[in-house]
């Protein structure tokens, strides 16, 4: 949604919430997120389901600007020289497999803090409290 129309004479912008970067995260049915292109990283995401974004009509013109000359979708993401990782690699998964991960993962953490209570405590809520007379 560009501002062709607001203002006569005023030159034509393009909304920072309209940038393409912003616009290669989205797509529906599909979580994305940008994984650090750290030594064997991006590898551990492919294990895990992930796939790695190429560039398509939405990063055509990055292409055509030099801004990226791979297939991947690539991001600037540390400018640290001591860092392992100073780019990062635009990765997706299917959103049903993502809930899926997240529940499984939700149930290991639930199972890890059962284990921290103490064993009377176990299978317990914490319950009410009742003051006695």
């Amino acid at each position: 949604m560009s501002n062709d129309n607001h203002g006569v004479g005023r030159p034509r912008r393009k909304p920072l919430y309209e940038a393409t970067s912003q616009r290669e995260l989205l797509r529906p049915g599909f979580v994305r997120r940008v994984v650090n292109d750290a030594p064997g990283r991006v590898e551990r995401f492919i294990e895990a389901g992930w796939s790695v974004v190429e560039n398509d009509v939405h990063t055509n013109q990055r292409m055509q600007d030099g801004k990226s000359m791979t297939r991947e979708v690539r991001f600037h993401v540390n400018q640290d020289p001591f860092a392992t990782a100073h780019s990062g690699i635009l990765m997706e998964i299917p959103e049903e497999i993502y809930q899926e991960d997240l529940e499984a993962q939700q149930k290991l953490i639930d199972a890890n803090e059962e284990m921290m209570k103490p064993k009377h405590m176990r299978g317990a809520d914490y319950g009410v409290f009742e003051k006695s007379k």
